[in-house]
């Protein structure tokens, strides 16, 4: 029987818990499944620019770990199968299942977030000015408004939010447009 301080250290560096990193130290295996994973999405999806890319990565890794998750799933499944009256095993396959579930979900948000990005990046190549990141840019273009109009629009709302007095307390300065 393992000590509780082996279980957590075996928790946070193979678990369904660990961190990319814990998982990759220990594990070359896991590695190379998620670079390939990686690499196979990343052809897929492609995305392009920082935020496309760091929304990117949320989405790779919390497939890559939902993934993970329907092996131990499977794994815990049978171990209770072989012993179907041990309340333990059958506590940690409810929570192998609720892990899974909880990376799935990671995954699709993640997903639907890099889908919004990447509409909007190709809807506002049809504009004639730079426009901010954070602009729903399909969404507005989806009105049918003449692309000069909607530029003009755009021009104003940025020159009045640049005009605003920026409180000193915010360190944070954000000046993203998007190329």
């Amino acid at each position: 029987m393992s000590s509780p301080a082996q279980i957590e250290a075996n928790r946070t560096s193979n678990g369904l818990r660990a961190t990319r990193e814990s998982i990759f130290q220990t594990n070359p295996i896991e590695q190379s499944n998620y670079e390939d994973l990686h690499a196979s999405l990343e052809a897929e999806v492609l995305p392009a620019g920082t935020a496309e890319q760091a929304v990117f990565e949320q989405y790779s890794f919390a497939t890559f770990q939902a993934l993970r998750a329907q092996r131990f799933e499977i794994q815990t499944q049978s171990r209770w199968e072989q012993s179907p009256d041990d309340q333990n095993l059958f506590a940690q396959m409810e929570r192998t299942a609720k892990l899974g579930a909880m990376y799935e979900r990671r995954a699709a948000k993640a997903l639907t977030e890099l889908r919004k990005l990447q509409a909007d990046r190709l809807a506002a190549a049809e504009l004639p000015i730079q426009t901010p990141i954070c602009f729903p840019i399909a969404k507005l273009t989806q009105r049918k408004i003449d692309p000069e109009i909607l530029a003009c629009q755009i021009s104003l709302t940025v020159e009045k939010a640049a005009e605003m007095p920026i409180a000193n307390s915010n360190p944070i300065r954000y000046d993203g447009l998007r190329t």
